[in-house]
């Protein structure tokens, strides 16, 4: 098969995927070669042209939880919102459905992340999703698969926040507060990798913006208050070495408010 053009090699994965004879492990390690191969557009278009848009959907959702984990890679390359190639419609809700209950099952890094991407893509594709998310209880499950052993990675992370963030944009503030995100939210903020520095910044950036969201509202901004938010946000305010950064700009705005609110006394 390496002898192959790329075409035909993914032509070829796509067909063993398709047969029921294909063993688990063989399978897993073919859904893994397509999520490779689709990293790219030509590849993704031509997997969508041989229908395997369908197929990876029918894996995710029927088959084992170790394949549905290697499908939920394929599926990622696939929603892609750099690429824009696909839009799932009557299927969304039963997929995002589905990857929350393979995340429940999810004990690494490495899988958390194929699974929480793709739904983080989904997140985006969709307004229904965020109700799929909010009915499922996703901010809990995603708060319990990242504290896990060797879950909590810096990818992983970015793509949980994204789908927070999602859900605070479609006014589900309520469901991010009593499920627990805001302290995880607080935590990112002063996340830091010097290995992984921009990661790092666009965590703290999407998390901030969160954040901002959340306090737009009064239920939102008294949230904050009550978990030692005004504290927190004047730390994150003395650590930010670059006036006026985007995090900066939010952490102010959002002190500012508490404040304004609770007549708090300003020490930054």
């Amino acid at each position: 098969m390496l002898m192959l053009g790329e075409d035909l090699r993914l032509a070829a994965i796509y067909t063993l995927c398709q047969s029921s004879a294909t063993p688990t492990d063989t399978l897993r390690l073919l859904l893994r070669a397509l999520a490779v191969l689709c990293n790219t557009t030509a590849g993704t278009q031509q997997l969508i042209s041989l229908g395997g848009l369908d197929l990876i959907k029918r894996i995710l959702c029927f088959s084992s939880i170790a394949c549905g984990v290697e499908a939920a890679g394929v599926l990622t390359q696939l929603t892609s919102p750099n690429r824009s190639l696909i839009k799932l419609s009557t299927s969304i809700d039963i997929i995002t459905a589905r990857l929350l209950d393979i995340i429940d099952e999810c004990s690494s890094g490495e899988s958390l992340l194929l699974c929480v991407a793709a739904l983080a893509n989904l997140s985006m594709q969709s307004h229904s999703v965020a109700s799929v998310l909010y009915q499922h209880n996703a901010v809990k499950r995603l708060i319990a698969a990242l504290s896990r052993p060797k879950c909590s990675t810096m990818f992983v992370q970015e793509q949980v926040v994204t789908v927070f963030s999602r859900m605070a944009t479609q006014d589900y503030e309520e469901v991010l507060i009593a499920q627990g995100a805001i302290p995880v939210l607080f935590s990112m903020l002063s996340i830091y990798d010097p290995v992984f520095a921009e990661y790092s910044r666009r965590i703290q950036y999407k998390a901030a913006l969160c954040l901002g969201t959340i306090s737009s509202k009064g239920v939102g901004l008294k949230a904050v208050h009550q978990n030692n938010g005004y504290s927190i946000i004047s730390k994150t305010l003395q650590m930010q070495n670059t006036a006026k950064t985007p995090v900066e700009q939010i952490c102010r705005t959002i002190k500012e408010k508490l404040e304004a609110k609770y007549e708090l006394e300003s020490a930054v």
